[in-house]
Parts: C-alpha cells; sequence; structure tokens
C-alpha cells in the first residue's frame, strides 16, 4: 500500500511520539519500492554484491529515516528517505567491494 504525504507524515508523528513499532513496519512496506528500485540500480554496476543484501541496507537506511525526519522542513519524507537508504547501500558496496587479496602462505 502507498501512503500520500500527508498519510506519512501522520503515520511518522505517531511513531515518534508512541515508538509503535508497527507504524514503523508500515512505513517500511509502504515504501519498498523505493528500496528495490535503488537496489537494482547498485546491483547492476555491483556484480559481485547480493541485491537481498543491498535491499536489507536500504532498508536500515529507511528505518533511519524514520527516526531522523524533520517536520519542519519542506522535504517530502521520500525524498528524505532516498539520501538514507542510497547512503546506507554505497557504504555496504564499499565495504564489501572485492579486492585482489595475496596469500600470505609461503
Amino acid at each position: 500500500m502507498h501512503y500520500t504525504h500527508d498519510q506519512q507524515i501522520k503515520m511518522l508523528k505517531a511513531y515518534k511520539q508512541t515508538g509503535n513499532k508497527k507504524i514503523l513496519d508500515d512505513l517500511i512496506i509502504s515504501n519498498k519500492k523505493l528500496v528495490y528500485k535503488e537496489a537494482k540500480n547498485l546491483a547492476k554496476t555491483n556484480a559481485n554484491i547480493d541485491m537481498e543484501d543491498l535491499v536489507q541496507e536500504g532498508y536500515v537506511g529507511l528505518s533511519i529515516a524514520a527516526k531522523k525526519f524533520a517536520f519542519d522542513k519542506e522535504t517530502s519524507f521520500t525524498t528524505y528517505a532516498l539520501y538514507w537508504i542510497k547512503q546506507r547501500m554505497r557504504i555496504f558496496v564499499a565495504s564489501n567491494r572485492s579486492i585482489v587479496r595475496l596469500g600470505t602462505t609461503q
């Protein structure tokens, strides 16, 4: 289910007031297309990275965005969340890049 901007704001406010994980889960599920789209784009250029790992990192970024979102800004939640999704995925890719390693045995 996709929520409108106003519905997302209401959900975020309710989550911040109550800490109800169900609200956060609903918000994450409603934005899963955004996460999958970014994971698919990064997986194309990083063949050695599993797309499901990228998706998991995207969900972490989405969760961070929900916790840090400021209501007084003019930015929509999805725009703000996209920054955190991309950041978490890029950090994951950078830390898991395959590097040619030389053996240390003689």
